[in-house]
């Protein structure tokens, strides 16, 4: 319970996070490329620099979930992200969600809650290898590029879409290096390497996520990455840290039809018409 208390926690300081983040970089001058020079601009707007200390905060949360729990029961809990996003938009634009927004909310939760219990997840407690952990970090990146060179040749919504995909898979990655640490003994060379890892794949995807925000509407990014950060999270879990399902087929098709109506939720959220609202909300309103 505690650990799903603390996604559930991260989640909503992630949508609060990047919501100040949004409105912080309302009128800045999107680049093209993928590039640093976006931060500096960012850095002397106080609604940014707000969001950053949430999402700090979120981490925080994050870390001490995977502390307790495995990849496959934190990360799909992200998916609250939307559900709290959507309270923001409406509060600020002052549209009131219809029963579209509701529905979207009741299939989110309880998607969620059919998958956790369905999935009946535990944790492999054996420590990984650093050269899983190169591998994992090695295709989180080579995604990244790939997406965010496609990204380069999109404006408005696609773009920040991809951008969005791109930062979670990097995100994704993270939350493994963040179990990798958890899993492994302060002595050990493999968890320096880990925090190292977590380090830079923290970076490229608050950089890629940063982009993501500049691009388009907040909902564009925040949908990419609540569907993709925690699918490849689930799969990281199963395929590199040995987490395991609950037996039997009708837990493994509770499991499925959890995720179909999560996503189901996760679609009509963001394409409901406080999606076009949020992209109109002044920066001094947030």
């Amino acid at each position: 319970m505690v650990t799903y208390l603390l996604a559930a926690f991260a989640a909503s300081l992630a949508a609060t996070g990047g919501f100040l983040q949004h409105q912080g970089l309302v009128g800045n001058t999107e680049h093209q490329g993928v590039s640093p020079s976006i931060l500096l601009g960012a850095i002397r707007r106080p609604r940014w620099l707000a969001g950053i200390a949430v999402l700090l905060c979120a981490f925080t949360c994050q870390f001490l979930a995977l502390r307790q729990g495995s990849l496959a029961q934190v990360q799909p809990m992200l998916s609250l992200e939307l559900v709290v996003l959507l309270i923001l938009v409406g509060r600020f634009s002052r549209v009131v969600p219809g029963p579209r927004e509701w529905f979207g909310v009741l299939a989110v939760g309880a998607g969620l809650a059919g998958f956790l219990a369905s999935a009946g997840t535990t944790q492999n407690e054996e420590s990984v290898t650093y050269g899983a952990l190169l591998i994992v970090v090695g295709s989180a990146v080579l995604l990244a590029l790939v997406l965010a060179t496609l990204a380069s040749r999109q404006q408005g919504s696609p773009r920040a879409a991809l951008l969005g995909t791109a930062a979670a898979s990097c995100f994704a990655a993270e939350a493994g290096m963040i179990k990798a640490v958890n899993q492994t003994g302060a002595a050990s060379a493999t968890r320096w390497i880990a925090l190292a890892l977590l380090a830079g794949m923290g970076a490229l995807g608050f950089l890629l996520f940063t982009h993501a925000l500049a691009a388009g509407p907040v909902f564009a990014s925040r949908t990419a990455m609540v569907i993709t950060n925690p699918l490849v999270s689930v799969f990281l879990g199963v395929v590199v840290f040995g987490d395991s399902f609950g037996k039997g087929f009708l837990s493994a098709l509770g499991a499925v039809l959890g995720l179909l109506v999560m996503s189901s939720g996760v679609w009509l959220l963001s394409s409901s018409s406080l999606v076009r609202a949020g992209e109109e909300i002044p920066s001094s309103a947030a």
